[in-house]
């Protein structure tokens, strides 16, 4: 039996903003390990990270700059000149 144009064009609009949704959880998972990188590196390497320091990281949504300073982390600079906080 054929769909009414209302519901083909509801099923569309469905499947366009589950696709949407997904992809935002997904960017949002990434974000959050990023982050948990960062400041356990952190840790791990200077042991106390300065509160600002894990404000910077906890607020930052932009993939690009997590991976920059993980980039900056592993080629253990120090944490002065990350740029963090």
């Amino acid at each position: 039996m054929g769909k009414t144009i209302a519901e083909a064009l509801f099923e569309k609009g469905w499947n366009k903003g589950f696709k949407l949704g997904f992809k935002e959880a997904e960017r949002a998972a990434t974000i959050t390990g990023l982050r948990s990188l960062v400041l356990n590196y952190l840790h791990m390497i200077r042991g106390e990270v300065p509160p600002e320091t894990t404000a910077m990281v906890k607020s930052t949504r932009s993939i690009k700059k997590l991976n920059n300073w993980l980039e900056r982390i592993a080629a253990r600079t120090k944490i002065e000149e990350l740029g963090i906080g």
